[in-house]
């Protein structure tokens, strides 16, 4: 299968996250994902999506946020691009489970990062001059 790709671009308000997720939602259903995994899929784009815009760009409205969906011979990937400031260094590993600590059980958020590189098959992030790339990617089923 020749691998095939769509552009989805959004600018930086918390409301555009939700186009995001319905889209790929709809994409995860046209290759056969099943509801549970269409909304694994979903929710990690909006986790990411949302961490854009309130941490890379910090709440400023107007930025570009770009997510590229590539269907390739078994797997989704999706690249959310910005332009913003980079993860952390240390954030970029994956996060311990939030249930380990009792600190962590008493904070109200935290938990997306951990969610993101639990649910998806593949978890990779860049960063340079030409901005931040976090690439996320999910297995296709083929069949029992």
């Amino acid at each position: 299968m020749k691998p095939r790709t769509i552009d989805l671009t959004v600018t930086s308000e918390i409301e555009n996250v939700s186009l995001l997720g319905l889209c790929v939602n709809k994409l995860a259903e046209s290759c056969g994902m099943d509801e549970l995994e269409r909304f694994h899929v979903e929710l990690c784009i909006v986790e990411a999506a949302t961490n854009v815009i309130l941490h890379a760009y910090e709440g400023a409205p107007g930025r570009r946020v770009t997510l590229l969906v590539t269907l390739e011979a078994g797997a989704l990937r999706f690249r959310l691009q910005d332009d913003g400031k980079p993860i952390p260094e240390d954030r970029r590993t994956p996060p311990p489970d939030p249930a380990e600590t009792e600190e962590a059980l008493l904070m109200e958020r935290g938990r997306g990062l951990f969610l993101i590189h639990q649910l998806m098959d593949r978890v990779d992030y860049t960063t340079g001059p030409s901005g931040n790339e976090l690439l996320l990617e999910k297995r296709i089923q083929t069949g029992p």
